[in-house]
């Protein structure tokens, strides 16, 4: 079996020792499409260790989904386009601490966001999600939506909303939301809707012959009736 090498590495522990966001380490391994994040040492700028050479220094990014246990989550200075990430699909959160003023906004491809017993709040900006998945009721507090679209809300395992559309609900707590559901009309193709009327004319032909017969029953039974006389 080959050793795996810088080059081939796919999955990347960030040592809790790691200087993250100082350090070219993703230009390291041009091949990584995940990362875990464990630090109880130190603040981390949040998703700066992901993307900011991909901006900076026009590094490739193959990244896909991070995980972060534990760490307390800040922003990287002032840059209207920070945090963000262009191939990041999934992230989870475990016990970790969002600092005031924290968003993620444009994560194109992110379809997945995981909240396990974390404090504070995380704004999410302008996305469109298919899961945002709460280990708890009491993660649903931590989490508020400015024009984002989320497809399916979850309490674990349990779907408790889904297809809600967020751009009037600025600034308020994913809890208060209502996760109603809508309902969606379905509309029937031509050959969907010929099918139906073809299938009602062959009823009514059905029960128009039914009625003929119990008629001409009724009318030999008549006559049987007039011969036994």
């Amino acid at each position: 079996m080959k050793a795996k090498t810088r080059e081939t590495t796919e999955l990347y522990s960030v040592p809790e020792t790691h200087n993250l966001g100082t350090d070219r380490w993703q230009s390291e391994y041009p091949n990584l499409r995940e990362v875990n994040s464990f630090s109880t040492k130190n603040r981390v700028e949040f998703l700066d260790f992901l993307s900011w050479e991909y901006r900076k220094f026009k590094v490739k990014s193959k990244i896909q989904s991070a995980s972060f246990q534990g760490v307390e989550l800040r922003l990287f200075g002032a840059h209207p386009y920070m945090p963000a990430h262009p191939t990041m699909q999934s992230l989870k959160f475990t016990n970790c601490t969002f600092s005031t003023d924290l968003f993620l906004t444009n994560c194109p491809q992110l379809q997945n966001i995981t909240i396990d017993d974390c404090k504070g709040i995380l704004t999410l900006k302008e996305l469109n999600l298919k899961k945002l998945i709460f280990k708890a009721e009491k993660d649903q507090q931590t989490v508020q939506l400015t024009k984002t679209r989320v497809f399916g809300v979850y309490l674990d395992k349990k779907l408790i909303g889904g297809d809600c559309n967020f751009k009037t609900m600025d600034n308020r707590p994913v809890v208060k939301v209502d996760y109603s559901i809508k309902q969606r009309k379905v509309e029937m193709t031509e050959e969907q809707k010929k099918f139906q009327k073809d299938k009602m004319e062959m009823s009514q032909t059905n029960n128009l012959g039914l009625n003929c017969l119990e008629e001409s029953l009724a009318v030999v039974d008549s006559w049987l009736h007039e011969l036994g006389k």
